[in-house]
């Protein structure tokens, strides 16, 4: 017979513990609340829509479904998703910006203008060093040459944030 080792979470980064802390509607808005001071969005919500281990399908057959750790729909139907990572490589990167691609992508429906579309901003909780040695990093769409954003406030729509939980730990 099998043996089976119980799993025993060391961190909040964990996955299945962060999936149960933040489905709970209170912890998710204060949390929400933390992060809209800290990255300086201003989120106005009542009521949030959670949405745990949220599949964001693909739209035709031989798409990849994704799986997204939560889906937060604000009153406003902008979406925040939460990711968290225990190692974050190249491999992460690009899974979670393909989660925060498909359901900006999403938002569209045939034949609608892309005019006034919903912010679609996803952070990713991780352990370890990304990039910098900073405890957030912004990531968005500049011009490779002058660093500049190509349309104004375009970055506001499709954000993309890397919070390092660790950076404090000794």
């Amino acid at each position: 017979m099998k043996s089976y080792k119980r799993h025993i979470p060391k961190n909040l980064i964990d996955d299945q513990l962060f999936k149960f802390v933040f489905s709970h509607e209170t912890l998710a808005k204060q949390l929400i609340d933390a992060l809209s001071k800290y990255i300086n969005i201003d989120w106005v919500f009542s009521k949030v829509e959670l949405k745990i281990q949220q599949i964001i399908p693909g739209k035709h057959h031989d798409s990849k479904d994704y799986y997204a750790d939560l889906m937060v729909v604000m009153k406003n139907s902008d979406v925040l998703l939460l990711e968290a990572y225990n190692k974050f490589r190249k491999k992460e990167f690009i899974k979670s910006k393909a989660y925060q691609d498909r359901v900006f992508s999403e938002q569209f429906e045939k034949g609608e203008e892309y005019e006034n579309p919903k912010r679609v901003i996803i952070v990713n909780f991780i352990r370890g060093n990304f990039d910098t040695n900073k405890v957030l990093d912004k990531y968005g769409i500049v011009n490779l040459e002058t660093l500049n954003e190509p349309i104004k406030e375009f970055n506001n729509y499709k954000l993309f944030i890397v919070i390092k939980v660790d950076r404090y730990e000794k």
